[in-house]
């Protein structure tokens, strides 16, 4: 407020005297502004830098993803697919999953996707689904 007051009184009776402060003040408020503000958006930018996350995705193998071997899979059942969440483990066999209400207690193939070219591998080990077969 005070230099706003100044600035005022200035132009009201210009001497020689504050007129070359009024030019002064102008000038190195703007010499100001021209060191500060790319200082200021080279700070910002740097922090922003690190402040976004790693957006690259990580190799299946690599040891910081964990390894996720439950995932959503495919059943085959009277020629309709449903999807299964089942552990299939690691291994070189065919995956196969019963359900605990079958009444005949039949084995079911899983698949990675929806087409049967492409079955689960796993331990070998029929695993046991809670629940009744996948019906339409």
């Amino acid at each position: 407020m005070i230099i706003v007051a100044t600035i005022l009184r200035v132009h009201r009776h210009p001497t020689k005297k504050t007129g070359t402060l009024l030019l002064t003040f102008k000038f190195n408020a703007m010499k100001f502004k021209k060191l500060i503000l790319p200082i200021v958006a080279i700070v910002f930018a740097i922090g922003m830098a690190f402040a976004t996350t790693n957006f690259t995705l990580e190799p299946k193998d690599s040891p910081d993803v964990p390894n996720d071997l439950q995932a959503t899979m495919f059943v085959r059942v009277n020629n309709n697919w449903h999807e299964v969440d089942v552990d299939c483990e690691e291994g070189t066999s065919l995956c196969q999953v019963t359900f605990s209400e079958d009444p005949e207690g039949n084995s079911y193939q899983i698949y990675n996707s929806q087409n049967t070219n492409d079955p689960a591998f796993g331990s070998g080990s029929i695993k046991i689904i809670d629940g009744p077969v996948p019906s339409n």
